[in-house]
């Protein structure tokens, strides 16, 4: 059942995908540790896709002089506590900032479709991620996950999946994400050229993913600045990839800057037609930046209720 529904995820009738993504969603909403385990975690708990052998080297290639001029970008809505300790160094980084701004400043600003830098909208993102990470770390107090990301001694699968998942999972030195975040990773990185419905589906399912306050599950969607080994696929790296798909296309555009406005306005009920082989790139742009100010929200709040 599982491996037909994900391969309607790629059907050649648009709607047909798009109600199993729904489904999928119907799926995550109700946070049923069982089916979180089986879908995603089971291929995350090895922590197989970091490079440990990278991570001594990537650290120190930032100086303190780097830190300091880091932490003074400027970060919307940050304000840290001083003298605070965090209750989980997994979902609350002292590179903080870094995150979060390795999302808001994914695309150049020239290439945003708000015209006034103080209306972005992150700051309500911010307040719908507080109050909707509430209502999930209460659904998920119970579960028993741990609070930090480590290299486990030995590999070992839970029961509670089903006997065919266990395999999947264990690729020995192979990181293998699992056929459900392969399946998202690889309808991401076809942003640029599918119905707005389903971007805006298939984002949805990332941002109830990245809720979920399980350290493997976060680090691996929502820390750029994680060493991955080179066989492992991020989110992050997928969004860099449609990104430059996008800032290679757009910019020759006539007057795309208001085109990526009226786009921004239509999508909001409140703008005018464009033409079609132009539309799905401005909405595919669009969406792009709104799901990066959705996951440095998420990323923040996740810090704050864990520090």
């Amino acid at each position: 059942m599982r491996q037909h529904l994900l391969y309607n995820c790629f059907h050649k009738e648009d709607e047909v995908s798009l109600e199993t993504l729904r489904l999928f969603e119907v799926l995550l909403q109700k946070r049923n540790e069982h089916v979180l385990h089986c879908l995603v975690l089971v291929y995350l708990t090895s922590r197989s896709y970091y490079d440990s052998s990278a991570s001594d080297s990537l650290i120190g290639s930032w100086s303190d002089e780097e830190d300091e001029r880091e932490r003074q970008r400027d970060s919307p809505l940050l304000d840290f506590s001083p003298g605070s300790s965090p209750v989980s160094r997994t979902l609350a980084p002292s590179s903080i900032n870094k995150v979060i701004n390795s999302f808001l400043f994914l695309l150049p600003q020239h290439l945003h479709s708000t015209t006034d830098p103080d209306e972005t909208g992150y700051e309500q993102y911010v307040q719908d991620a507080d109050r909707q990470y509430q209502a999930c770390t209460t659904q998920c107090a119970c579960y028993g996950w741990p609070n930090e990301a480590t290299f486990p001694e030995s590999a070992e699968y839970d029961d509670s999946c089903s006997s065919d998942s266990r395999p999947e999972a264990d690729h020995g030195c192979q990181f293998y994400e699992g056929p459900f975040l392969r399946m998202i990773f690889t309808r991401i990185a076809r942003l640029p050229y599918q119905p707005y419905e389903i971007n805006l589906q298939l984002t949805g399912l990332v941002s109830h993913l990245a809720m979920l306050p399980h350290p493997y599950l976060h680090e691996y969607l929502l820390n750029p600045l994680l060493p991955l080994r080179s066989e492992a696929n991020s989110l992050f790296s997928i969004l860099q990839l449609v990104a430059g798909e996008l800032m290679s296309q757009i910019p020759a555009m006539k007057n795309y800057k208001h085109l990526l406005y009226v786009t921004r306005q239509k999508l909001l009920g409140d703008g005018s037609d464009i033409q079609e082989e132009e539309n799905s790139l401005l909405e595919s742009m669009v969406v792009l930046e709104e799901f990066c100010k959705e996951l440095a929200a998420i990323a923040f709040v996740k810090y704050h209720h864990s520090s």
